[in-house]
């Protein structure tokens, strides 16, 4: 990188350098390591997951990490109904129809994203309130199931759904 000078400006980026290279520049370790996790899906997807690598301006890490692990809910849920709709496939344990199918195949990988997206979350994030979070996947996952695969919802699953999603509403209450 240049030295600061004429053909530079501050924090010595050349002067009509991309924005991404201004945001990358500008970013702690924990947002360059979830914009090259994100550019990476983003290659994979044909540029379809990210449109901009810089996170809002005003977030602070604790409410990325919130968002981030509150993402991963979503893509765990689709994981597992996906997980769920490749075994309704499966009529026997044949380790070649198990990698040939696409639908469990897809599971795994969305569920690998899952686990990629959670390691940057606890990086910068309070482990005590993100943990609990990760529990908005079972009510994702039980809306979902009533939709795809009409499972029925009793009046204890929706105590429960109700209750996880109290709890999940206290963690950010009281004082730090």
């Amino acid at each position: 990188m240049p030295s600061p000078g004429a053909g530079t400006v501050s924090g010595g980026l050349p002067v009509g350098a991309p924005p991404a290279i201004a945001c990358v520049s500008a970013m702690d370790g924990f947002n360059r390591s979830f914009m090259v996790l994100s550019q990476f899906l983003s290659a994979r997807s044909g540029g379809v997951l990210v449109q901009d690598p810089c996170y809002p301006v005003g977030l602070t890490k604790a409410r990325r990490s919130v968002v981030l692990i509150s993402s991963c809910t979503l893509i765990s849920a689709a994981a597992q109904i996906l997980m769920k709709i490749g075994m309704n496939h499966v009529t026997k344990l044949d380790p070649i129809a198990l990698a040939t199918n696409l639908p469990l195949v897809a599971g795994y990988a969305l569920y690998g994203v899952f686990c990629l997206m959670m390691i940057l979350a606890l990086r910068e994030g309070e482990l005590s309130l993100l943990y609990p979070i990760i529990s908005l996947a079972y009510v994702w996952v039980t809306v979902a199931s009533y939709f795809i695969f009409h499972d029925t919802i009793n009046p204890f699953k929706l105590t429960g759904i109700v209750t996880i999603m109290l709890g999940v509403a206290m963690l950010g209450r009281g004082p730090k």
